[in-house]
């Protein structure tokens, strides 16, 4: 140990470069792997085979909607008639409830669902209370989770004791008294499902009025989910699930309903984004793209490590060399550079692991979702593969470090190394120090020309004209809908259009960002011969103003168009988009003309030019805006955003609608939003885009020391018949150029092919040309001619004299 301690002492800068690359790549993959493993771990401790049903709908051939948004009669149907079909929930979302006692609010609880008794057989929740056979059989009947039942009861409440009790739910403006049969434990952070109260699906039927919640074809306000008979796959399903389509639609080449089966597991990670989908989704491509990155980065590391190991092998040689001569064996010199470089790995190790635990404190704070490696094990949230393929790679970098160093000293020529006659490295040595070095050039390269793209990429969507204007609007949350809803709005409105900040009011039933409605039959032509899939957003007159959507032909909507019903008026707005799907050329030829939505009559009065309600990464649709007036979302367009503003906002709220809750989003923020996975994609590509050029400086001052050393003797020959420093720099320079040049043949196809991959889910995207490939390219030649003339420098400062008397 004396003399490893010694050696590291003697070697300090080698060393020290050694071990910081060694420790910065460990902790960039140990950070990555709590962030990934937490995601794959997302819903697979479920027991059963469980599965959502997807509902595709296609038009002449086209993929019009991907939804899990169906019909009620759709769940029941596939039990009864497919018998792979062992049990079947339908699932009705209701966002917020309130919970009343003697007619206060005890508790607003976001996240409401309603579930039929098959949910709590078929998902892996656990039942602290009641039984699962007994559960959600009648209506008004509730199952609270843990967390729900401390913030109404306190944090003693016996669970058993709940169950039969009442509580009363607000439900359409009443206080209904509930049944409390069951108390779950409280919903894991990695299932997709994330909701806070469970109601009986039967409410939906008699509770609100609701008959075609019971088993109906036509309306789409429903959710599924399935269990399959053990070892039965989706696949197997395809043509039952082809004619129980055709049994219950009307499917022809112009319209046809599509079912599919997809597994619970696969949900959060789903890369085709299913509309109206429950819950949380997450990012695969995201997921993909850094475990490629951790790897990357670990070889690197590891790449590192063993250049760094060639060019200190060169320091170490006469060393070797003296002690082959006093008769020390071959494999007790392999065993004290196996021993010295397990220290260096053990210590680097110990320091990437420490180091991990305060990036990821960092990343929290700075609200990136990363969970601790204790969070991991102790919530049962670790992904045994993600964990088995790290410790593989650090064991075989451990051994294929430690191989390599023990062979150098092995193959040492103790003879010519004295003599310096030769180098006792051979020529495979340095084939493979020139192959990794190309290595670690192409990996910067795609590495950078990738960070580029995807920062060009989200400055693009940035900029981009989305057709309408959200800066300085907010949207505050609905108050509650009764009778008098249109007096007291009207007021509210008339206050805050008094106010000196506010420019306009309007209110909407989806705020731009947010999924629509569909109709699937709507139809179109002198008899109403032709349909399509149309998008439509119920909208108050003073939409178009507040959101700077431009009207490219006929008129908006008055005040005396906006009724409470949908079909109290017969007047509509359609889009752009809308014209190419209607077959009309020119906006002023679409007014007057007539469209039947959901069986009814419409006339359309104007055409607006596209704005992007759904985000970049969506195509425009076809998209009908109908004038309804009822408790939506109001947006309010401010001339400034600022706390005055806002606080006159609450004020006149509460005076207007006492027993609603006020809160607000900020319109642009809640929009951008959608791009949450693009930006993470930014910040981590541009991160470890750092972290790799980082790792590569090292090797590359290594190489740099390994080729010089090598060639100090030329070099001083050089000086000697009158080379200057600046031909020095250039014969040196060269030598590696051409290794650049080979890196980008490699790298720039291969980063050019995962961008444009990357870059095909969005409907507008950057010109990937060759600035994105040139510059990483260019900047790389720069930083290595840096490394490279300043080390050249340092080894032609030696006196040729001294360097030369033993040739």
């Amino acid at each position: 140990m004396k003399l490893i301690l010694r050696s590291l002492k003697k070697y300090g800068l080698f060393n020290a470069l050694n071990i910081a690359g060694l420790t910065i790549a460990i902790c960039c993959t140990v950070v990555i792997f709590q962030y990934v493993s937490f995601e794959l771990s997302f819903d697979r401790f479920h027991d059963k085979p469980v599965y959502r049903v997807i509902n595709d709908r296609y038009q002449n051939g086209e993929l019009r909607q991907h939804s899990m948004l169906s019909y009620s009669a759709v769940g029941p149907a596939l039990l009864d008639e497919i018998p792979e079909v062992v049990n079947q929930t339908r699932m009705f979302p209701e966002g917020r409830k309130t919970i009343r006692q003697d007619d206060e609010t005890v508790i607003e609880i976001e996240g409401a669902v309603g579930v039929e008794n098959g949910f709590f057989e078929m998902f892996s929740y656990q039942l602290l209370a009641g039984r699962k056979e007994e559960i959600f059989l009648e209506p008004y009947q509730l199952v609270l989770p843990r967390q729900t039942v401390y913030l109404l009861f306190g944090n003693k409440t016996n669970f058993d004791q709940l169950v039969g009790r009442f509580l009363n739910v607000e439900l359409d403006n009443r206080n209904v008294p509930f049944e409390i049969v069951g108390v779950v434990e409280d919903l894991p952070e990695n299932t997709h499902l994330q909701y806070k109260l469970f109601f009986s699906y039967a409410t939906v039927i008699s509770g609100y009025n609701f008959p075609e919640a019971a088993y109906d074809w036509s309306v789409l306000d429903f959710r599924h989910y399935v269990q399959l008979a053990d070892g039965i796959e989706p696949s197997q399903l395809t043509n039952k699930l082809k004619d129980f389509s055709d049994r219950h639609f009307d499917n022809t080449d112009d319209t046809e309903e599509v079912f599919s089966f997809q597994s619970v597991k696969d949900i959060y990670l789903d890369p085709d984004k299913v509309e109206y989908g429950l819950g949380l989704t997450g990012d695969r491509n995201l997921i993909y793209s850094l475990s490629a990155l951790a790897l990357i980065i670990l070889v690197l590391g590891w790449i590192n490590f063993i250049n760094m190991n060639l060019a200190l092998s060169l320091e170490q040689a006469k060393t070797v060399s003296i002690r082959k001569i006093l008769g020390a064996q071959p494999s007790g010199i392999k065993r004290y550079y196996i021993y010295e470089n397990l220290v260096v790995n053990f210590l680097a190790i110990f320091l990437g692991l420490a180091l991990s635990l305060l990036v990821t404190e960092l990343l929290i704070q700075h609200d990136f979702e990363v969970k601790r490696l204790k969070e991991l094990i102790v919530g049962g949230f670790l992904d045994i593969n993600a964990l088995i393929t790290l410790v593989s790679c650090m064991t075989l970098g451990l051994a294929l470090s430690s191989w390599y160093k023990a062979r150098l000293a092995t193959k040492v020529q103790a003879l010519e190394v004295l003599k310096s006659r030769s180098s006792h490295s051979g020529r495979l040595q340095k084939v493979l120090a020139k192959w990794l070095m190309i290595f670690q050039y192409t990996v910067s390269i795609v590495f950078f020309s990738i960070g580029l793209a995807v920062f060009g990429q989200h400055e693009l969507i940035m900029r981009t004209d989305l057709g309408m204007d959200l800066s300085n609007i907010v949207v505050l949350r609905p108050p509650k809908y009764d009778s008098t809803f249109h007096s007291r709005f009207d007021a509210f409105k008339n206050s805050l259009i008094s106010q000196p900040q506010v420019k306009s009011v309007s209110t909407a039933q989806r705020i731009p960002g947010q999924l629509v409605e569909w109709d699937n039959n709507a139809a179109y032509g002198p008899a109403f011969e032709n349909t399509m899939i149309l998008g439509y957003i119920a909208i108050d007159n003073d939409y178009l103003h507040t959101y700077g959507i431009e009207l490219l032909a006929g008129r908006n909507f008055e005040r005396s168009d906006i009724r409470a019903g949908w079909f109290d008026n017969n007047k509509v707005l359609i889009n752009e988009t809308a014209l190419a799907a209607l077959q009309i050329e020119n906006p002023a030829e679409a007014i007057g003309k007539k469209i039947r939505f959901f069986n009814h009559e419409k006339e359309i009065i104007g055409v607006t030019r596209d704005f992007r309600q759904r985000t970049l990464q969506y195509p425009s649709n076809p998209l009908l805006l109908v004038p309804q007036y009822a408790g939506y979302q109001i947006a309010v367009k401010l001339t400034d955003k600022n706390t005055e503003a806002l606080k006159a906002i609450e004020a006149l709220y509460r005076s207007h609608f006492p027993a609603s809750i006020f809160s607000y989003v900020d319109q642009e923020d809640d929009y951008n939003a959608n791009y949450a996975s693009i930006d993470s994609s930014q910040k981590a590509f541009s991160f470890f885009t750092v972290v790799a050029i980082l790792i590569s400086v090292f090797g590359l001052i290594s190489i740099a020391f390994v080729n010089l050393n090598t060639r100090v003797k030329e070099l001083s020959l050089r000086k000697v018949l009158g080379a200057g420093k600046t031909d020095l720099i250039f014969q040196v320079n060269r030598r590696y150029l051409f290794d650049i040049l080979i890196a980008a043949l490699i790298g720039i196809p291969l980063a050019y092919m995962g961008l444009s991959n990357w870059l095909g889910q969005f409907e507008q995207t950057i010109n990937l040309g060759p600035l994105y490939f040139i510059v990483p390219l260019v900047s790389l030649i720069v930083l290595l001619s840096i490394i490279v003339t300043a080390v050249t420098l340092k080894a032609s400062a030696s006196d040729p004299a001294k360097v030369l008397r033993s040739e």
